[in-house]
């Protein structure tokens, strides 16, 4: 319970970084009006494009910060190498509904 404050703030943060993200997007995505005669035209990315981009970003950011602070192992070791018990099936099933899940809303997110 002393923590609760923190994943609050994080949950707020994520929420508010994507507010961000629809108003940069359609920034990002808007064609450019300016003449540029030596550059060629670059066409704006696809939503698909931008979505890989981000969880591209946030795999080369996330993953050393998950290593370095040892939640990568301990998250693997509960659910792969503890797994072989059944008390942990149904965190199994929650890990994968919630990437499920996770995964159709940045579709709605990016689309």
């Amino acid at each position: 319970q002393e923590h609760y404050w923190k994943g609050m703030a994080l949950l707020g943060t994520s929420l508010v970084m994507d507010g961000f993200l629809g108003a940069l997007q359609g920034m990002l995505k808007r064609p450019d009006t300016r003449k540029r005669q030596q550059q060629p035209q670059q066409r704006p990315p696809t939503a698909v494009e931008t979505m890989l981009y981000v969880n591209a970003y946030a795999l080369v950011w996330l993953f050393p910060m998950a290593k370095l602070s040892g939640q990568w192992d301990e998250g693997i070791q509960l659910l792969v190498l503890r797994g072989h018990h059944n008390n942990h099936n149904p965190l199994r099933w929650a890990v994968l509904i919630l990437t499920l899940v996770v995964s159709m809303g940045q579709i709605f997110i990016f689309l």
